[in-house]
């Protein structure tokens, strides 16, 4: 929700520096590694499953090398910037310490509710 309202804001001509620099980098980990987590635990049918430590580890490092090393070499639509990779280690460790939680399935319905006690 954060990322669609930065994204509104910006087309209809709103600009805060700091938002429209780094909200993106900020929050890409935890989308990304949030959507990850729900798919293994559906397809590992184990709702407590957590995504462990190396992987949010490799994921952050593999992925800052990418775009922050690798990718503006071989395009000009890549800009490297080492708060990028701040923004980057601030998301993976937001979402490794509040959102990388087991879930569980109430009842008969599809709805997901978070645990908020790690296992």
């Amino acid at each position: 929700m954060i990322f669609v309202a930065n994204q509104l804001f910006e087309n209809l001509g709103g600009k805060v520096y700091f938002l429209y620099s780094y909200l993106d980098d900020l929050i890409f980990f935890p989308i990304i590694l949030s959507t990850i987590l729900i798919i293994e635990q559906f397809f590992r049918h184990n709702w407590s499953y957590i995504i462990p430590f190396t992987h949010v580890l490799s994921a952050f490092l593999i992925f800052s090398l990418l775009l922050e090393l690798v990718f503006p070499k071989f395009s000009e639509r890549f800009t490297a910037d080492p708060i990028d990779v701040l923004a980057y280690f601030i998301g993976s460790v937001f979402y490794y310490l509040f959102l990388n939680r087991p879930r569980i399935i109430l009842g008969k319905v599809s709805m997901i509710r978070t645990i908020y006690s790690k296992q």
